[in-house]
Parts: C-alpha cells; sequence; structure tokens
C-alpha cells in the first residue's frame, strides 16, 4: 500500500497548500430549514454553483455535527463532480474520515467552507450516478444482473477488471464483486464480495493507480457504489481521449 499512502500525501500536501491561499472564511447564517430540505439543499446548491446557499445549507448541517455533512460532501464529490476533477474528488475524500486531519488543516468551518467553494467552482460530471441507475434499472441488463450475483467471487473480480464487455457489465461486475449484501439495491440479488481483492485487482490490471485509490478510500468512507465507479470511468475516459 506504498502507493496508496503516497497519494494520501500528495493529496494532503496540496490540500495544504490551496488552503494557506484562501481567506478565512466568515461563518453565514444558516439555512433556515430542516435538515432533510438542508442536505438537499446543499447538493443542488453545489450543482448550480451557489456558493451563497450551499454554505448556508452547511451551517445549517453543521448544529447537528460535522459527520453527515461530510459524508454527504464525499457523495456530492464523486456523484456530481467526477472524473472532471480528480483532485478535488481526492481531496474530499481524504478529509470527510479524519477530523485530526481537518483540525490541522486549520479547522472544520476553514476546510468545510473551502471544499464546499471549491465544488461549487468545479466542472461537473454526472457519469458515475447516471452509470449506477443504467446498472440497476436498464431492461437490456436485466439478464446481466441475474447472471452476474450466481458466479464466484473470482469470476466476478475477472469480470469486473474486463472491459471489453462494456462499462455497463463491467459496472454490475464490479459492484457484485465488491458484494451486494453490503451495498444493497433492490435490484441486485445479495451476494457477498471482497471490496479489497477487487480494487487490488484493477490496480494489477494498470487502471490509474490515483482513481483506485481515491475509490477504495472513497467507498470505505461513504459506503456509496458511486466511488467503485469512478476508476472505472476514469479509464474509460483516459481512452477515449487517446
Amino acid at each position: 500500500m506504498v502507493f496508496a499512502e503516497a497519494l494520501t500525501e500528495y493529496l494532503i500536501d496540496g490540500l495544504s497548500e490551496a488552503l494557506t491561499e484562501a481567506e478565512t472564511p466568515t461563518p453565514p447564517n444558516p439555512l433556515a430549514t430542516d435538515r432533510y430540505v438542508a442536505l438537499s439543499s446543499l447538493q443542488k446548491a453545489i450543482r448550480r454553483g451557489d456558493e451563497d446557499l450551499a454554505l448556508q445549507a452547511a451551517m445549517n448541517l453543521r448544529i447537528e455535527g460535522p459527520h453527515a455533512i461530510w459524508r454527504r460532501l464525499g457523495i456530492i464529490a464523486f456523484e456530481d463532480i467526477g472524473v472532471a476533477n480528480i483532485d478535488l474528488v481526492g481531496w474530499t475524500t481524504v478529509v470527510i474520515g479524519d477530523r485530526d486531519l481537518r483540525n490541522r488543516l486549520g479547522g472544520e468551518w476553514m476546510v468545510m467552507n473551502f471544499i464546499i467553494r471549491a465544488l461549487c467552482r468545479s466542472a461537473k460530471c454526472r457519469a458515475t450516478d447516471e452509470l449506477t441507475c443504467l446498472l440497476e434499472y436498464a431492461p437490456a441488463l436485466a439478464d446481466l444482473r441475474d447472471e452476474l450475483p450466481g458466479l464466484s467471487l473470482r469470476q466476478r473480480i475477472s469480470r469486473a477488471k474486463n472491459f471489453t464487455d462494456g462499462i455497463e457489465a463491467q459496472g454490475l461486475a464490479t459492484w457484485c464483486a465488491i458484494g451486494t449484501d453490503k451495498i444493497t439495491s433492490s435490484e441486485l440479488m445479495p451476494v457477498p464480495g471482497c471490496p479489497e481483492n477487487t480494487f487490488d485487482a484493477l490496480r494489477d490490471a494498470d487502471y490509474p493507480g490515483a482513481a483506485v485509490e481515491i475509490g477504495r478510500m472513497g467507498l470505505k468512507r461513504t459506503s456509496c457504489i458511486l466511488a467503485a465507479m469512478f476508476p472505472l470511468l476514469y479509464r474509460a475516459r483516459g481512452t477515449s481521449q487517446t
């Protein structure tokens, strides 16, 4: 895991440098609503680039503690930013599960304010969410949804790293290799898997190392399947541009 440790250090150094150039933020008034509307407002505001509304929603959520908002920011990074900005997805992922790191980088609000503003300003790509919706509901994938959970773990992992059958088949195999018993879907039969072996197989198959490790870390910290789609789409994006 030397590469993963080096990547984490690289991400922390990059975020730390960016934060040194940021102004100390003044906390806004919290958005006057309940937490569920605030969570929705946070994501919609980030999608639209509305920094003021996003920060007001964040202040509402901070009242009940930081855990829920940081996990939500991690999901937003994978869902709405995705392969459009790998560094920002990495920065968000590296801080969401580490309060001590956030304190070292300037404190909860300093880091949260910076990440939210950066998410608002970033280029956006919703391919991870679009792919996940296809995997769950596309009629053309019904047979694969029935077939893949019945394969052995070794077979599922082999299919996960094989891009020749298309990104949809690969995505479904990856989900089933990670384990649909823990990251569930009403459309997929529950089957145990192994996230570590799945991500290791992607690394061994020469998928972009940074994208694989950010996806691995993101899955651990958000428990959201979107993170597992990230390295697949990042590789596909790179291939399409060559």
